[in-house]
């Protein structure tokens, strides 16, 4: 059953342009899947998960971050995590066979075309994605729509298939 865009704010005004086009890039990508998830809209920054939680009325535990590290080689590599974890870096490092640091701004949008607090787990294919098993702990997960101030409500299961992320414990 595919569910369209929902606001829980009166408008989207104050949201620039280039995000509203990623959001839309985002439902794109979930229409044409046909899977149940939907885009909600929110008037706080959800650049945070703490930000991200209180605007939804949902636990930590309910978001799926999606955080973007680069490895010495400099191939970019998504973690997907429950917002109530955090990535083990050196579990991470002996996935990727390299070392691994966190993501400066500018590459995160480069590689996933979305700024940081915005980074959708869609749309950046080129990207390896290595879901962290803490996802699986519920049924609906929200993670970011390509904007800081919308959020993808969708099956933990259809998250993890139309992300092809390999399911993996990096969590601390």
């Amino acid at each position: 059953m595919q569910m369209s865009i929902m606001s829980i704010v009166e408008s989207n005004d104050g949201v620039s342009e280039a995000d509203k086009r990623r959001v839309t890039r985002t439902q794109s990508i979930v229409d044409g899947l046909g899977i149940d998830a939907r885009v909600i809209w929110h008037d706080v920054r959800g650049a945070t998960t703490a930000d991200a939680y209180a605007s939804l009325g949902v636990t930590a535990g309910d978001i799926a971050k999606s955080i973007l590290f680069i490895a010495k080689d400099g191939s970019a590599h998504m973690v997907i995590i429950a917002g109530d974890r955090r990535v083990d870096t050196k579990k991470l490092k002996k996935l990727v066979g390299r070392e691994v640091r966190i993501a400066r701004p500018e590459e995160v949008l480069l590689h996933t075309g979305t700024e940081v607090g915005g980074v959708s787990p869609l749309g950046c294919d080129a990207v390896p994605k290595y879901v962290d098993r803490s996802v699986l702990a519920k049924e609906w997960m929200h993670a970011s729509a390509g904007s800081a101030y919308a959020t993808l409500k969708i099956r933990t299961k259809d998250l993890i298939a139309c992300t092809r992320g390999n399911v993996v414990d990096v969590a601390e």
